[in-house]
């Protein structure tokens, strides 16, 4: 089992590179790290195998206010063919633990394969994204190809990124992608228990212009 301790060490050297990392100008001053093992069949399968899913939720407190981060992460025997940037760092014990979103096995597994969910293939993390982690799946079988986001810095309740677009699909509205699924899930901020989306998935649409690069490229012109 990761000790949480030798774990808060290695985000606390990770996590202030991180695009998403909410609080550029200060160092990170981490007051709890939970991990858990991923539930599931397939979770099961992979860890005897030697490949561990662990779900992570971080809290910080740099200045006043604390900020909880979701940080999943994928325990291995060896190294991965990942950027170094996705490599958190080495375990005492030898394992080496990823940032999960690079890790397809993750992906499959959020997805819910096992579970009567999507059939991923192959996965591709969105490189420019800003505070949060998009990765673009494709699928065996269905109308389209997902892009499934996962929220870093959390807020309980609802999501508005998963709200708006569960509205919009519902409404039968065709110049969004379509909604697909939202992933909920429950931590700890200081004393006080909260709730809410983990994640989105979506219709993934080749060819769309993302919203940030349309917005930096209109006020370069």
């Amino acid at each position: 089992m990761t000790d949480p301790a030798y774990l808060a060490a290695l985000l606390e050297a990770w996590l202030p590179a991180r695009r998403w990392y909410a609080t550029k100008n200060l160092a990170p001053r981490i007051e709890s790290v939970v991990v858990a093992p991923a539930h599931g069949s397939r979770a099961r399968r992979l860890a005897d195998a030697g490949t561990e899913i662990l779900e992570v939720f971080v809290t910080d407190r740099p200045a006043r206010d604390r900020i909880v981060y979701q940080v999943p992460l994928v325990r291995r025997r060896e190294r991965p063919d990942v950027p170094e940037s996705a490599v958190l760092g080495r375990e005492r014990e030898g394992g080496w633990l990823i940032d999960a979103p690079w890790d397809s096995e993750y992906m499959i597994w959020l997805a819910g394969a096992d579970e009567g969910g999507i059939d991923i293939t192959e996965t591709r993390v969105v490189t420019g994204e800003q505070s949060n982690t998009s990765v673009i799946c494709e699928v065996t079988e269905g109308p389209f190809d997902i892009i499934i986001k996962i929220f870093r810095v959390l807020a309980e309740g609802s999501n508005p990124d998963a709200e708006l677009q569960q509205a919009l699909t519902r409404a039968g509205v065709r110049r969004v992608p379509r909604f697909v699924d939202a992933g909920w899930g429950s931590w700890t901020r200081g004393h006080s228990s909260e709730y809410g989306h983990l994640s989105v998935t979506s219709e993934y649409i080749d060819d769309a212009d993302d919203a940030w690069g349309l917005a930096t490229t209109a006020a370069a012109e």
